[in-house]
């Protein structure tokens, strides 16, 4: 069986992403779950709320409290030798 050490672990939400850059659009996600939950507590639907609350919970922790915004790499530029069109023997 493969050895799974090297598999990264399971995350309903990719931090990692360009997309959660922004802060505003992590406080618009928990905002929006976290009605989402205050309409089922409103609504008293017992099964999604539970649901809709663990979601509030979880979006709130991982985009807002233990939020770490991904490393930015540089982008790799094209080496120009100043060879361009010569077929290497020096010759020209």
């Amino acid at each position: 069986m493969a050895s799974d050490k090297n598999k990264p672990p399971f995350y309903l939400i990719d931090t990692t992403s360009e997309f959660y850059r922004p802060a505003v659009r992590r406080y618009a996600i928990c905002a929006s779950v976290a009605v989402w939950a205050g309409l089922e507590i409103y609504a008293w639907q017992p099964f999604w709320m539970v649901i809709a609350v663990a979601l509030a919970a979880y979006c709130i922790y991982t985009l807002i409290i233990g939020y770490k915004p991904p490393e930015k790499t540089a982008p790799v530029a094209a080496v120009d030798d100043g060879d361009s069109g010569s077929d290497g023997d020096g010759s020209d």
